[in-house]
């Protein structure tokens, strides 16, 4: 056995690749963790918000069985947040690199 070597259980996806997913409809819901105001600003479209900062409130919430892709403003908790949800039996997908630097074409605001 490998030492300093952690198995993720758990997929990490680009930009890119969630943009093809969503062109082909895969089932997916996908959550945005960062605080409403963020949220409010610009997420991806279909995206529903659950702030990282409540997420005792909502954990038991998630519906299992369901392909769960978190993403928030970095990349950092997304990761930390599927790394918690895998080991607990969720299907879950990071998007990698946070929605700060995604400038493609599924934004939406909440004024749109």
């Amino acid at each position: 056995m490998m030492t300093g070597y952690r198995q993720t259980l758990y997929a990490t996806i680009s930009f890119q690749e969630l943009e093809q997913w969503m062109d082909q409809e895969v089932p997916m819901k996908i959550i945005d963790l960062r605080d409403a105001s963020s949220y409010a600003a610009s997420h991806f479209t279909g995206a529903i918000n659950l702030p990282y900062e409540e997420m005792d409130d909502w954990l038991t919430d998630l519906p299992w069985g369901e392909t769960l892709v978190f993403y928030c403003s970095r990349g950092s908790t997304s990761m930390m947040v599927c790394n918690r949800l895998s080991t607990a039996g969720y299907m879950v997908v990071n998007v990698a690199g946070g929605y700060t630097f995604y400038k493609g074409r599924y934004t939406e605001r909440m004024n749109d």
